[in-house]
């Protein structure tokens, strides 16, 4: 059975074509090397998604029923290392997205392909609010929150690798 995740400002259609219009179309389970990938197996938007707003990712499911991916999004892990501020990695199990919420001085998003090597990575917040990054493709890759510590020297400090 197919499914689809659509990304606000892709316009058409077509259960044939991946990524290149409106309706992503997605495979359930884990594709080429996402084989290794230990965790349940769900859906993605694989690469389309990447630099999605978490707050506007939409799953379609079969029936044409949409479900913001953050319904079903927890949180991994919250990383504070200083204890003076927190950044969360936050995973959506059916959209196979992450993304990092928290920080007062930004926040960052760290994706990597399944072999490790570094794919991409988005930031947010600062000016003393707490920020949300874009998401990045999870399935079966790995993702890693970041938090930003001015008072360290301004590096950012990331938690482990989900």
């Amino acid at each position: 059975m197919w499914s689809k995740i659509r990304v606000p400002g892709w316009r058409g259609a077509g259960l044939a074509v991946i990524a290149a219009v409106a309706g992503v179309v997605v495979a359930p389970g884990p594709v080429g090397s996402a084989a290794a990938d230990t965790r349940p197996a769900a859906v993605s938007c694989y690469y389309i998604c990447d630099g999605t707003d978490p707050n506007k990712a939409v799953f379609v499911t079969p029936d044409e029923r949409f479900i913001p991916c953050t319904n079903d999004a927890r949180t991994i892990y919250t990383h504070d290392p200083e204890g003076t501020g927190y950044v969360e990695l936050r995973y959506s199990r059916r959209c196979r997205i992450a993304w990092a919420r928290g920080g007062l001085h930004g926040v960052m998003i760290q994706g990597f392909n399944a072999d490790g090597s570094f794919r991409t990575s988005y930031a947010a917040g600062g000016s003393d609010h707490i920020g949300v990054t874009a998401v990045v493709n999870d399935a079966g890759l790995t993702a890693r929150a970041c938090i930003f510590y001015p008072q360290s020297g301004g590096q950012y400090t990331c938690g482990p690798r989900y």
